[in-house]
């Protein structure tokens, strides 16, 4: 069975199964972290030999560590932050709680390396898309809460010299002004940012 964390409403996210949802809601105006949480069904997770309140706890190594073995363990994090997370399953995940849900742990805080050969399409703290470095630019879009992200393919070069400079930049951000451009160092990956 697959677990899933969605964002639903700012300050809230869903645990989600095949049958059920858990809401959590983050206590925002208190301002003390407290989080409180509603379940209609009662939903649990299999983990090891017990079973975790997925509204409560997650199935997780000890913390700070990545390995071993898995047990129920209590959210001891702000699940209010949504910032790219890196788990233990070496994927970006939304928040550290969607990474401590869906893999068991936190591997570092932000997004996961991007593997060779790819580059990570994400705009400040959002979890990213990957990108093929030799094939594929990003555009990053704004649209409600998150940018809406996607790689597109160089037209106008080859894969060994495509830089900003090759891209109608006017022409995939709809003749917008303001449009920034940069290329990543480490991978070569190309973002356009569209205003």
């Amino acid at each position: 069975m697959r677990h899933v964390a969605y964002l639903l409403l700012p300050g809230s996210f869903c645990i989600s199964t095949a049958s059920s949802c858990t809401l959590r809601e983050v206590a925002g105006s208190g301002g003390d972290g407290s989080t409180s949480q509603s379940s209609a069904t009662g939903a649990t997770l299999p983990c090891g030999d017990a079973v975790c309140d997925v509204a409560t706890e997650y199935c997780g190594f000890a913390p700070g560590t990545c390995g071993g073995t898995k047990s129920c363990r209590k959210f001891d994090r702000d699940c209010g932050v949504m910032d790219a997370t890196c788990g233990c399953d070496g994927a970006s995940h939304l928040g550290p709680c969607g990474a401590l849900h869906d893999s068991g742990g936190i591997e570092s805080e932000g997004a996961c390396p991007a593997p060779t050969g790819k580059f990570n399409c994400t705009y400040e703290q959002q979890v990213p898309i990957l990108c093929d470095s030799a094939t594929d630019y990003c555009i990053a879009k704004p649209g409600g809460g998150f940018y809406s992200l996607t790689c597109a393919k160089f037209s106008s070069c080859t894969p060994s010299n495509c830089h900003c400079a090759d891209i109608d930049t006017t022409h995939v951000c709809q003749y917008q002004e303001g449009i920034e451009c940069s290329q990543e160092p480490a991978t070569g990956g190309v973002t356009l940012l569209c205003p």
